[in-house]
């Protein structure tokens, strides 16, 4: 399990943690042995006599009976059969770590290829060195092997994340997950799959229904085992407990990610079955949607055909902005947002409100530059109408204000600002309304930060600022925003 801490500026915060969870996720794919070519023998007997032995006492014959037990009920409830048996490895973190990197340097170039050499050397190091000591298990897309990591599950019980008597109950939750991505691959190709993906509103969709297949799967093997309990526990993993050091606003956007992936995604896939049946699922991977809106409806989709996205074709749009935030930036990453990154924001809020704004949201960019210490960030959204642009303006600020509030070691103001005029010869006679709100992050690993975000609303467009420890006037940060709605419109007359 995945449990990051990093004290970090606001909004940015997200963006840092998107490709994290671009792939891997709880359990995710990756390196090691080559697959079994026959079905080994399925057997009850099989099945090691004692729930309450720990992961870390198992051995081999173990790992395989665990396998032989679940396969068959995978199958079921996915409605395709396993083409060949992957094979099951005991692995150690530091393993995962040079398997993570391989995996994730081709997935960040695709999504960012404004990084550097350097700087994509660095974000993939440090993104797989910090993931790999929060995975329980992992199947890797190179060899087929699926990996599971004792030391985790160990970590687990001593901290009392999870009851001891549930931890081997908890290893057979994670052979199953990760089993049906095994299943997944064999079907779909997911390391071609995630080859395709080239901005950050198709990663969470990619990534909400994988995981959330895998999820929904693996609830379904846990009912027919009677390990509701152990599948409680699972999804209680994936949400948190809100204590003291969770109060920090980040983490608790991080949360909100995993559950999105996992338990968001496997309601959503219950529902699909439910109603058209276990191949829709199938044909809902085949023709993923460009972004990530299904995670958060109650209502299916009419169609699982897809058209080609609309944004994909250019989701670098706000990139030039970078340089207005510094004449040298560095580490610039910008691509499409979605609901899957607002949200986040706003998980403490009324949900009927959250879907209310945030429901019309038809297309967002962002970019972001800089570092921990330094950062700018700029997202661009455009809405449905100029009703639905004005509820989100009127009510985010105040929202993100409230979070701030009530989170550790931050302080903010919220400012409503005089409307500003649009100077810009295809705006002329045209208004912008303002809202700011200030933060200062009082302690931390970077030392003190102070903040300041400024929302702009005109028509159905809302741009959003976000600027930490960087020497821009407030007149700097307007000029950003009329350059953002001029690349905005330009996006509109391409369509």
């Amino acid at each position: 399990m995945r449990h990051y801490h990093l004290n970090l500026p606001l909004l940015v915060l997200a963006l840092l943690a998107l490709p994290f969870r671009a792939l891997a996720g709880l359990h995710a794919q990756s390196p090691g042995v080559s697959q079994s070519d026959t079905r080994p023998a399925q057997t009850a007997s099989s099945r090691p006599s004692s729930l309450l032995r720990s992961v870390r006492s198992l051995r081999q014959a173990d790992l395989d009976a665990i396998r032989d037990r679940v396969i068959p009920l995978i199958e079921k409830h996915a409605g395709r059969k396993f083409k060949t048996i992957p094979k099951l490895s005991f692995a150690h973190n530091s393993r995962l770590g040079r398997i993570l990197s391989s995996e994730f340097e081709g997935q960040i170039r695709n999504q960012f290829p404004s990084l550097t050499k350097k700087e994509l050397e660095n974000f993939v190091s440090g993104m797989a060195s910090q993931l790999s000591l929060n995975l329980l298990g992992k199947f890797d897309l190179e060899s087929r092997v699926l990996y599971i990591l004792p030391g985790m599950f160990e970590i687990l019980v001593k901290k009392k994340l999870i009851p001891k008597d549930r931890e081997r109950q908890l290893l057979e939750i994670i052979v199953a997950h990760e089993l049906t991505h095994a299943l997944q691959d064999q079907y779909l190709s997911l390391s071609t799959l995630y080859s395709r993906v080239r901005d950050q509103a198709s990663m969470h969709a990619t990534s909400g229904a994988i995981e959330g297949h895998a999820t929904w799967i693996q609830d379904q093997v846990a009912k027919d085992l009677h390990l509701e309990k152990a599948s409680k526990a699972y999804h209680d993993l994936l949400q948190g407990a809100v204590t003291k050091g969770a109060q920090l606003f980040g983490q608790r956007y991080q949360r909100d990610l995993n559950f999105s992936y996992y338990s968001r995604g496997a309601a959503f896939f219950a529902r699909l079955v439910k109603s058209r049946g276990t191949q829709a699922s199938w044909a809902f991977l085949e023709h993923l949607p460009d972004n990530s809106n299904f995670l958060y409806r109650s209502t299916l989709p009419e169609s699982l055909e897809t058209t080609p996205s609309k944004v994909d074709k250019k989701p670098q749009l706000l990139a030039g902005l970078a340089r207005l935030f510094t004449k040298r930036p560095h580490s610039i990453m910008a691509s499409t947002a979605d609901q899957s990154l607002l949200r986040g924001f706003l998980q403490q809020a009324p949900r009927k409100q959250v879907d209310e704004i945030l429901d019309p949201l038809e297309r967002a960019w962002f970019v972001q530059a800089g570092n921990p210490s330094r950062m700018g960030f700029t997202m661009a959204m455009e809405f449905r109408d100029a009703d639905a642009a004005r509820r989100f303006f009127e009510a985010t600020p105040k929202l993100i204000h409230h979070e701030l509030g009530r989170a550790l070691f931050y302080e903010s103001k919220l400012t409503l600002m005089s409307t500003l005029p649009l100077k810009s010869p295809e705006a002329s006679g045209s208004n912008t309304d303002r809202t700011q709100v200030t933060y200062t992050f009082r302690k931390g690993r970077f030392g003190q930060a102070k903040g300041e975000i400024r929302w702009y609303l005109r028509g159905r467009h809302v741009v959003q600022i976000d600027i930490t420890n960087l020497r821009m006037t407030g007149d700097h940060m307007d000029a950003m925003a009329r350059r953002a709605y001029t690349l905005m419109r330009t996006a509109s007359s391409a369509r």
